[in-house]
């Protein structure tokens, strides 16, 4: 496997060097969950961005690509004492396009380049289906240490041992520390996040360099729309569903804007109102923040975009599955450890399927609800169409 060159020095800011190349095998890895072929790279690009240069210390390379939803837990409850633990080393973060912000306390962030985040297809929280990236993350070890993604995971499964304090990943129910042989545990993030909770971290944000510019595009009554249109998983709502959604806003005297990352959202259906995916700052993670900031509330359907809303307390109303609020999923957890103010927060309960062969139903149903926690701040869970 050969690679470009390594002289961190060499590189600056704007270039978009090759960092890495590795020979294409002549078959593909078919992914049912995706149900399409990934195609082998022979490379892949990124833009390399250097906050700090320490080529004395030791390198680490933390692999952040993975699924949003996931990610964006990773400032609030791992990378404070990452960084804490690696203060001797120059910290990489290896990670997707416009995720700069989350990693701006490290020494370096290499920014995938717009043509390999398709790539995100093939996250499935924090773990993949994707050669690529596996390739990728072998690669990397040239450079340091390398921290790859699916261990990221292991953060929010991992039990305290109340005997010595030793950290254990459960791999069995009947788990026994290795190091005192004791029994005794105290929940993982994820078995206990009203208790977790406590170990949240809020990010340091300055956003007010946008203030000027938002002033001139917003009012005091804008809705934020984050439209969901993933590959991976499906639990996309057509295009017809958002148009009347926005007409009956707008019959409120409600401005809408339309948010979200460009590959993993709906193409806006409407000319006339603010697209931050078509604009200069689409691949500014602190921007997307400063426009939720602004909106008196958003809505989105069976997606981790309430991530913007949490980090930035601003209300919001998910529609979202039961498997995935009490079942198997974890995005009822999520929100839990996540979640500034509860009464912020809003639940439609929904299936998917049901929901998408009953459109003009879950329109009214979001409609009645959406409006009665915007205005009457009525933040109850209620079940729409199961």
């Amino acid at each position: 496997m050969s690679t470009m060159r390594s002289n961190h020095e060499s590189i600056t800011n704007s270039a978009k060097p090759k960092l890495y190349r590795y020979y294409p095998n002549t078959s593909t890895t078919n992914t049912t969950l995706i149900k399409k072929n990934e195609p082998i790279l022979d490379q892949i690009i990124f833009d390399r961005h250097i906050f700090n240069i320490n080529t004395d210390k030791p390198v680490v390379l933390l692999s952040c690509l993975v699924e949003f939803g996931c990610e964006s837990l990773l400032p609030h409850y791992f990378l404070p004492e990452f960084l804490h633990k690696t203060k001797n080393h120059h910290k990489v973060a290896v990670g997707w396009r416009g995720r700069k912000l989350f990693y701006k306390n490290f020494d370096e962030f290499w920014e995938i380049d717009d043509q390999f985040m398709f790539l995100r297809d093939y996250c499935l929280a924090f773990t993949n289906v994707s050669k690529n990236i596996k390739n990728l993350e072998n690669s990397l070890k040239q450079y340091g240490q390398v921290i790859p993604a699916q261990l990221l995971g292991n953060t929010f499964h991992e039990k305290k041992c109340n005997g010595c304090g030793a950290i254990i990943l459960p791999i069995s129910p009947n788990l026994i520390c290795t190091k005192c042989k004791g029994t005794d545990f105290a929940p993982s993030l994820l078995e206990d996040p009203v208790n977790g909770k406590k170990r949240y971290k809020k990010m340091d944000l300055d956003l007010s360099k946008y203030d000027s510019y938002l002033n001139s595009i917003f009012n005091n009554k804008t809705i934020g729309v984050f439209a969901r249109n993933r590959t991976t998983y499906g639990r996309n709502l057509p295009e017809s569903f958002y148009i009347e959604f926005i007409k009956i806003l707008r019959q409120k005297n409600y401005d809408v804007i339309w948010l979200g990352e460009e590959q993993s959202t709906l193409k806006c259906p409407l000319n006339d109102i603010y697209d931050v995916t078509k604009s200069e700052f689409k691949d500014d993670l602190e921007f997307c923040l400063a426009l939720v900031g602004r909106c008196v509330g958003t809505f989105q359907a069976w997606t981790a975009s309430t991530r913007f809303s949490q980090i930035m307390n601003v209300p919001f109303c998910l529609i979202e599955s039961p498997d995935q609020l009490q079942g198997r999923g974890h995005e009822g957890k999520r929100l839990e450890l996540l979640t500034q103010e509860k009464d912020k927060c809003k639940i439609i309960i929904s299936n998917y399927l049901n929901s998408k062969n009953n459109l003009d139903k879950l329109l009214e149903i979001c409609i009645f609800n959406f409006l009665d926690f915007i205005e009457n701040k009525n933040s109850n869970t209620v079940v729409g169409i199961l």
